[in-house]
């Protein structure tokens, strides 16, 4: 069984209180062999920045801190120890540590010393070339490429240096965290002592690989600057000699000895498309995004602008004009007064007078008034078709209609629609009058009421239950 200790204290050596919780990360069987060490936490305060645990199983376990809020968990092995270990020693039994970079280094000063050494290779081709200025300028590209090719392989060795610098720093903390936890246990000082050796020794030997490496690169680069400064002035010495002819063929005019002035134009239609193939002129230089095509792309042909099938110009103002646009465009054409009207108009265009604020159109021969409504029929001049209704004009319509014949109406004083008018012969079934045939049918005793059909009967004596309004009549 193991007992870990440690103290812990703030930035300002003040001591913390927290806790420690420690625990095995599975089920495991004891070092004793005597039974089976569960994954159950043990909790530790951390009094007056003092932690004490318990006797612990050794082997694998867990440690989380809560020390004002809780740090992640970290694996540690807890050692078979009759005396109490310190716990912080063992946080970096599983830490990750930094790649090497003495390789990452060394293969950057091996590229840059094969890029140095096929820049110094295509330096020596280079200076071999004098007879074709075309030759040495393709030569010159491929010293161009080499120079990039070593540029890449500097640039990849100050990353290596850059590597190494953080690999050293790396190293300088762990030796320094090493020696500061070995303070606290004197067995575990020659460790720390022998780690931070062993770190300074791996900074050093990075140290020195990237100064290598650095030294190679810039090497390189200069071999590279060397050869093409070898290119261009192998093209300068004899690249085109004065006795060169041009000959005015295959798509050129003029020509002759360049050794005067010549001038050598492109005839029209003279590039085509073997002329691009052989050499002579990149057909990159032509693509859709070649320097030519761009260049041809940019320019600007003035005896287009303005003109029919070509493009529209600007006014200073850099609009259009007018003049340039099409008649729906700009149809409709504001003047002082009809006075200050075009003498021939254009069909298809509205013209305003501003004075009097009337729309007019060109008819083919003058100017008519195409106004909108007024917002009045005041203003509108009656036609001789279509007139005004006025009240004396229906009035007069309705007059028209009265009558007394088919077709025609009657006033409401019409003396035909009065009740005093004397009612012409006619006949009425007893029907034809509401309630007339029950007033003529009242039966009854009274002067007005009627006298039943046998109101007058012969019996032989008179009845025990007689009938109102009979005459019961007995002979003798």
């Amino acid at each position: 069984m193991t007992v870990l200790f440690d103290h812990f204290s703030d930035l300002g050596d003040g001591p913390v209180e927290g806790i420690c919780e420690i625990w095995r990360p599975a089920l495991s069987q004891d070092v004793d062999q005597e039974g089976v060490t569960t994954p159950n936490r043990v909790s530790v305060a951390i009094v007056a920045g003092s932690l004490t645990t318990p006797d612990l199983d050794p082997g694998p376990a867990k440690v989380m801190l809560r020390l004002g809020g809780w740090t992640r968990p970290q694996d540690i092995i807890i050692p078979p120890s009759a005396t109490p270990v310190r716990l912080s020693p063992l946080f970096g039994q599983f830490e990750e540590q930094p790649p090497a970079v003495v390789s990452e280094a060394w293969r950057a000063a091996t590229a840059a010393r094969v890029a140095r050494d096929e820049a110094v290779l295509a330096a020596d081709g280079v200076r071999d070339i004098s007879k074709d200025a075309a030759q040495v300028a393709a030569d010159k590209a491929t010293t161009v490429a080499a120079r990039d090719v070593t540029v890449t392989a500097r640039d990849a060795a100050v990353a290596a240096r850059v590597a190494a610098d953080a690999s050293r720093d790396t190293a300088t903390q762990k030796a320094g965290a090493a020696a500061t936890n070995a303070a606290g246990a004197a067995g575990d000082r020659a460790a720390a002592e022998t780690a931070k050796t062993d770190a300074v020794a791996a900074r050093d030997v990075a140290v020195n690989a990237r100064d290598v490496a650095s030294a190679k690169a810039n090497d390189a680069a200069k071999s590279a600057v060397d050869a093409a400064k070898s290119a261009q002035d192998a093209a300068n010495a004899g690249g085109v000699p004065s006795s060169r002819t041009v000959t005015a063929a295959g798509g050129l005019t003029g020509g002759g000895d360049l050794s005067v002035d010549r001038t050598v134009s492109i005839a029209a239609n003279g590039v085509t498309n073997s002329h691009i193939a052989d050499g002579a002129l990149s057909q990159a230089k032509f693509a859709a995004s070649g320097a030519i095509s761009d260049a041809i792309n940019a320019r600007e042909l003035t005896v287009k602008k303005g003109a029919a099938n070509g493009y529209a110009s600007l006014d200073p103002t850099g609009k259009v004009p007018a003049t340039q646009l099409p008649s729906y465009v700009d149809d409709v054409l504001e003047f002082a007064s009809t006075a200050a009207f075009p003498g021939t108009g254009e069909p298809g265009k509205i013209y305003i007078a501003i004075d009097s604020n009337k729309v007019y159109r060109w008819g083919g021969s003058s100017y008519t008034e195409i106004s909108p409504s007024p917002g009045s029929t005041d203003a509108v001049p009656e036609g001789s078709t279509n007139r005004y209704f006025t009240d004396a004009r229906v009035a007069s319509a309705v007059a028209s209609l009265f009558g007394s014949t088919a077709g025609s109406v009657t006033q409401g004083n019409d003396p035909r629609l009065s009740d005093a008018r004397a009612p012409k012969a006619h006949a009425h079934t007893i029907s034809d009058v509401t309630g007339l045939q029950a007033a003529l049918l009242t039966i009854g005793t009274t002067s007005t009421t009627a006298l039943r059909g046998d109101a007058i009967q012969v019996v032989a004596s008179l009845p025990s239950t007689p009938i109102a309004g009979v005459l019961y009549c007995i002979p003798e």
